[in-house]
């Protein structure tokens, strides 16, 4: 996936709540994840907390571990990028495939329309012989 142009960011060791977790943990998990998959020959810039959970804190761990940014679970709505914005509090839209391919294609166009940006996720993608129409 990675050579095809997408992005294969961390998500954490166990899938902790990183704002409930002791800062030596959280901070574990962020350099463990990240590293984990650098040795299996990814290159990591993300990070996705899990849950969503984020907070001033944990974006900071993000960012000591080396990230170049992380995102929550928040949709992206009306997400665009300011002068401001903050690279560890992104916004993403994103589901399963029960979300369908019209869903992310809406907002992808909705994107280009305003010459803005939209960061997609996707969630349990298996090989299982299903394909988007």
């Amino acid at each position: 996936l990675q050579n095809r142009g997408h992005e294969i960011g961390a998500h954490s060791i166990k899938h902790d709540d990183m704002v409930a977790l002791p800062a030596a943990e959280a901070r574990r998990n962020f350099t463990e994840s990240k590293s984990t998959l650098q040795n299996l020959g990814f290159k990591v810039t993300t990070f996705a907390y899990p849950y969503g959970s984020d907070n001033a804190t944990v974006q900071g761990y993000a960012k000591d571990a080396g990230y170049r940014g992380a995102r929550d679970a928040r949709d992206s709505g009306d997400f665009a990028m300011t002068k401001d914005y903050n690279r560890f509090s992104l916004a993403a839209f994103g589901g399963d495939v029960s979300v369908g391919f019209n869903a992310y294609k809406a907002k992808i166009d909705e994107a280009r329309a305003k010459n803005s940006w939209v960061i997609l996720t996707l969630h349990r993608i298996e090989d299982n012989g299903d394909t988007w129409r």
